[in-house]
């Protein structure tokens, strides 16, 4: 499921750092947590009130740079 972003990645000479959820969806899977596994990304979204079960939830005004 993740192999399209991993090969794109790596294809493009790039890294992925972050993995970034915008909303939850109980009916698939993402792929987030296989993805954050491979690629060593964190991951986080943006639903503060809900319990993801895993990383964490996005701050307002949270900003991001390159490592």
């Amino acid at each position: 499921m993740i192999e399209v972003y991993v090969e794109k990645v790596a294809r493009a000479e790039m890294r992925i750092s972050y993995v970034l959820e915008t909303h939850r969806h109980e009916d698939y899977v993402s792929g987030s947590v296989e993805l954050a596994a491979r690629t060593g990304a964190s991951i986080w979204h943006a639903d503060a009130q809900l319990e993801y079960g895993y990383e964490q939830p996005v701050q307002d005004g949270q900003a991001w740079q390159e490592e």
